[in-house]
């Protein structure tokens, strides 16, 4: 019946949101977007290439958030790491990247380059995924 099937497809979204295959995709995804950053404060000369990738990194973290409000719920947002992490995807991310860069002439504005550097703390969420595992629980403890 209908509600069988929701109840089903729900219990795939939610494995699927919080798989390690989906939590590893995105640390791929942070360290994409930690080297598109360091190449761009680097001065590699590839403004579309760089442009193209900010915008790529901008997708998926957006995707990313809306997979996770979904399967978790408004309750979720609730929680502090996912209130800092919000505020990494929408302002340093889809608002600096898709709504403020194009308004300006150059995109190396101190304030751009103020909200690249804060999107690398992303690499949080790397951490945090590894402190699940077993193997690395001792080098929590020493932190």
């Amino acid at each position: 019946s209908q509600s069988a099937l929701t109840d089903e497809q729900r219990d795939i979204e939610v494995a699927f949101a919080t798989s390690w295959i989906f939590e590893m995709g995105c640390g791929v995804v942070i360290i994409l977007s930690v080297l598109t950053v360091a190449w761009e404060m680097d001065g590699l000369d590839a403004p579309i290439f760089l442009q193209f990738m900010e915008s790529a990194v901008t997708s998926f973290f957006l995707l990313e958030w809306l997979v996770r409000l979904k399967v978790m719920g408004l309750r979720w947002l609730l929680d502090p790491i996912i209130i800092f992490d919000t505020f990494i995807v929408w302002v340093p991310g889809v608002l600096a990247v898709w709504a403020f860069q194009p308004l300006v002439q150059s995109s190396a504005t101190d304030l751009l380059k103020v909200l690249r550097t804060i999107r690398m703390l992303r690499l949080l969420r790397i951490v945090l995924f590894f402190k699940h595992f077993k193997a690395f629980q001792d080098i929590f403890q020493l932190v």
